[in-house]
């Protein structure tokens, strides 16, 4: 009996450690990554950068292969226009998955899109505040003041980055009023995850780069700039990396008498592979690099020096859910002795 609950007991780590990559055996290549969504692929090889669709949602590629990136991935969101007139609505674009930064419409500032997105500049009779950064693994900062005029506060930082329900980065919330042209906010970077039951290798760069707020003319308030967003790999073979990985975040625009725009929050590189070495001659800066049979749903990090780091405290919660696994094997194999006692005292 022992032997036997020790083996399950194994049963219970092996599911735990299981990443699911799909069984399909389709080719996909950049168009089927236009929309973004759940797509399944035999194998994967990107030629042509994909031009992503208005609204396209964040990108989730399950691989029953090997995925090779011959072509740049730029899921970075779009900076705000500095160069639109006073009654234009102008502002940053988002990658997919992401939250577009916040509008003017016709100098009528706006926060930007999404939980976290950062608050519009506070409107003053002689200037206007500093649009607030988008937020995303850390909060965004807040928006410059104009006197006693005060800036949009930064966007809150977002706890579910690492949920199968994962979302992109957020844009910057716009500047406010004064009494000439504000700067609309930066659009926050996409998201897209890779796992691959082969290798995945890397030719060219991949960003999901914040997009940067918008400049004002006079004392009107500068955009806020967008959040990067999420660039995550895994892969049950190996991660070869010859190019550079970038999620960084988007700058607050200027303002010449005005608040000026604050940045928004650093983006989140994740690569998994199967011993938690990244070979090639690339670079991933601030890049989380572990092993793919580490991986864990939840978040539980800190940051430093831009690096996102295991926080110092044990994480149990991989423990405990093989713990709970077992334990709920282990209850029903009790009860079906039970069952089989209580069968043959009925005989």
């Amino acid at each position: 009996m022992r032997h036997f609950y020790f083996f399950l007991l194994l049963i219970s780590l092996s599911v735990h450690a299981q990443i699911d990559y799909g069984s399909s055996v389709a080719i996909c290549d950049d168009d089927d990554l236009e929309f973004g969504g759940d797509i399944q692929c035999g194998s994967l090889t990107i030629s042509v950068s994909p031009t992503w669709q208005a609204g396209a949602l964040p990108v989730n590629v399950r691989v029953n292969g090997d995925v090779i990136i011959n072509a740049p991935l730029d899921l970075s969101g779009g900076n705000s226009n500095p160069d639109a007139g006073n009654f234009d609505d102008f502002f940053g674009i988002a990658g997919p998955g992401g939250g577009e930064g916040g509008h003017t419409n016709s100098a009528f500032p706006q926060d930007a899109v999404g939980v976290s997105g950062g608050v519009k500049g506070s409107d003053g009779a002689g200037c206007g505040g500093g649009g607030g950064g988008g937020g995303y693994i850390l909060a965004g900062v807040s928006g410059g003041a104009c006197g006693l005029v005060l800036g949009g506060t930064g966007g809150s930082s977002f706890n579910s980055i690492f949920l199968d329900s994962f979302r992109g980065g957020f844009g910057g919330g716009s500047g406010g009023n004064g009494t000439t042209t504000i700067g609309g906010g930066g659009g926050g970077a996409g998201a897209i995850r890779i796992r691959a039951k082969g290798n995945i290798t890397i030719n060219f760069n991949l960003a999901a780069n914040g997009g940067a707020g918008g400049d004002s003319i006079g004392d009107g308030g500068a955009g806020g700039g967008g959040s990067g967003g999420l660039i995550w790999l895994q892969a049950l073979g190996n991660i070869t990396n010859n190019a550079t990985i970038t999620a960084s975040a988007g700058a607050g625009g200027n303002s010449a008498t005005g608040g000026d725009g604050s940045a928004g929050s650093i983006g989140v590189i994740r690569l998994e592979d199967a011993d938690g070495v990244i070979s090639g001659t690339g670079n991933a800066p601030g890049a989380d690099v572990r092993s793919v049979s580490s991986s864990s749903s939840d978040l539980k990090s800190s940051i430093s020096c831009g690096m996102i780091k295991l926080a110092g405290e044990k994480d149990h919660s991989a423990f405990l859910q093989v713990m709970m696994g077992f334990l709920i094997v282990v209850s029903v194999s009790f009860f079906m002795n039970r069952l089989k006692l209580f069968t043959k005292s009925q005989i």
